[in-house]
C-alpha cells in the first residue's frame, strides 16, 4: 500500500509488473524493489500533476474585456513563438490577421479564426445566428473578448500546421489509443523492433496492424508502456497546435447543440494533450468552449511527451488505424 494505492506484482518476461486493479497503468522493474520504487515515483508524479491541475482550476482568471492584453494587428504579424516550442519545417513563423469585409467571407466554405478580423467575424456570426432566430448578444455576449482571446492563443502558440498534416484520432479512438500506450504496444523507446519507424502512410492493412504491435516485438515486454492520465483542464489553459480553426464549423456546432456547459459532450469528450498542454486533436471543440466560456474544464488525456514526439506518434497512429487527414 502506498498513498492509498494497493500495489501487487507478478513476474512477466523477467520483469515484475504491477497488476493492481486501482492502477491505470503498468509499472515495471527487474525485481520487486525496483518495481515498487518505479510505482511510487509514478504515483507521486501523478498526484503532483493532479494537485497542480486542481490549483490551476481553482485559480481560473476572470476575463475582463478591459484587462486582456490582446496584440494589435501589427503586433500579431511579428509576434514570436516561445523558445523551444517551434516545430521544424513549418510553413511560417507568423499568423497574419486579414482585413476582410463580411461579403468576402459570407460564401466561403472556411472562415479561419486565426486570420479573420474580429469585427468581420462578429458580423458573420451575427448573420448565421439570425438565420435561426438567435441573437449574438444572448448566445455569445462576450464574443469580441473571447474571439480575440482565442485568436491571440492561435498567434502565440500555433505552429502553423495545416489541418491535413495534423494527427486524426477521433473520440471513439481514444480508449484504444490510451490502452496501447499503457500496455506498450507502440514501439517508442530503444531498443526498437525490426521495421521501427513513424510513417504517415501505410501500404497495406497488414503493415498497419504490424505497426500497432511493434512495441511487443522488440524483446522487451514492457519497455514502451507509458503512464497516461485523464485530467480536467480549463480551455484557457490549453494551447492550440494547428493554425486552421474554422469559425463556420464552430458556430454550426453551437447552433446545432447549444452552448457548452459542464455537462455537455463538448467538454466531456476526451481530447489528447501533450506535457506542455498542446492539443493534438479536438481544436474545434476547444474553440467552441473558448468562444462561449473559456474557464470551462475540458476532459483531457494527458500524455507525458513533448509536442514534437507526441505529434509524430499521433500522426502514425491515426494513419495506422485507417483515419484520413482532415481538410
Amino acid at each position: 500500500m502506498y498513498k492509498g494505492h494497493t500495489l501487487s506484482f507478478i513476474k512477466v518476461g523477467g520483469l515484475f509488473v504491477d497488476v493492481s486493479i486501482d492502477r491505470k497503468f503498468v509499472t515495471r522493474g527487474h525485481n520487486k524493489d525496483e518495481a515498487f520504487d518505479f510505482a511510487k515515483k509514478v504515483i507521486d508524479e501523478e498526484m503532483e500533476k493532479v494537485s497542480e491541475t486542481e490549483e490551476r482550476q481553482q485559480d481560473v482568471p476572470v476575463i475582463e474585456e478591459n484587462t486582456i492584453n490582446i496584440p494589435t494587428v501589427e503586433e500579431r504579424t511579428v509576434i514570436e513563438r516561445i523558445p523551444g516550442e517551434r516545430i521544424e519545417n513549418t510553413q511560417s513563423s507568423t499568423v497574419t490577421v486579414q482585413k476582410q469585409n463580411t461579403g468576402d467571407i459570407r460564401h466561403q466554405k472556411t472562415v479561419n479564426i486565426a486570420t479573420v478580423d474580429v469585427e468581420v467575424a462578429r458580423d458573420y456570426t451575427r448573420e448565421r445566428l439570425n438565420e435561426f432566430n438567435m441573437s449574438i448578444g444572448k448566445v455569445l455576449p462576450n464574443f469580441n473578448t473571447n474571439y480575440l482571446l482565442t485568436q491571440s492563443y492561435l498567434v502565440k502558440y500555433s505552429h502553423d500546421i495545416p489541418r491535413y498534416k495534423m494527427p486524426v484520432i477521433e473520440p471513439d479512438d481514444m480508449h484504444e489509443f490510451e490502452k496501447r500506450l499503457e500496455t506498450g504496444k507502440i514501439d517508442i523507446f530503444k531498443p526498437y523492433a525490426k521495421g521501427h519507424s513513424f510513417p504517415t502512410e501505410f501500404k497495406s492493412e497488414e503493415e498497419r496492424d504490424r505497426w500497432l504491435e511493434l512495441g511487443k516485438k522488440d524483446r522487451h515486454e514492457w519497455d514502451d508502456s507509458i503512464p497516461v492520465v485523464i485530467q480536467r483542464i480549463s480551455a484557457n489553459h490549453l494551447k492550440p497546435l494547428q493554425s486552421q480553426i474554422w469559425l463556420n464549423k464552430v458556430i454550426k456546432f453551437i447552433i446545432q447543440f447549444g452552448l457548452p456547459h459542464p455537462a455537455s459532450p463538448v467538454v466531456n469528450t476526451t481530447i489528447i494533450i501533450s506535457k506542455e498542454n498542446y492539443i493534438i486533436d479536438g481544436h474545434h471543440r476547444w474553440a467552441e468552449v473558448m468562444l462561449s466560456e473559456p474557464s470551462l474544464r475540458m476532459k483531457c488525456l494527458y500524455v507525458p511527451f513533448g509536442i514534437d514526439e507526441l505529434l509524430k506518434i499521433g500522426r502514425s497512429y491515426g494513419a495506422a488505424i485507417g483515419n484520413t487527414p482532415n481538410f
